[in-house]
């Protein structure tokens, strides 16, 4: 489940549902930004997982999570670019 592989990787070992609530949201942003991103439509389950995407979208929680996402955009801004130019050369 991506809720627990997100909160394995902040480290967070205990539950909390308001806690739990808040990270499902910022989850969804982060997948909507990433896909906005990438101009595709990307998949952070399953067996067709993009690993890539998927370390992305835990670092971009972390960020959201502490409130920096100005920063988020400005460290991986290389990483956003290849990203988006591994989607755009398939189409």
């Amino acid at each position: 489940m991506l809720l627990e592989d997100v909160k394995n990787h902040l480290d967070i070992t205990w539950d909390d549902e308001a806690g739990d609530r808040k990270l499902s949201s910022l989850i969804e942003s982060g997948k909507l930004y990433l896909c906005r991103t990438a101009g595709a439509e990307l998949l952070f389950e399953g067996d067709d997982v993009d690993h890539g995407a998927l370390i992305l979208l835990k670092v971009y929680v972390m960020y959201a999570r502490s409130n920096a996402l100005d920063e988020f955009g400005k460290r991986y801004s290389d990483d956003l670019s290849a990203l988006r130019e591994k989607y755009q050369s398939k189409l």
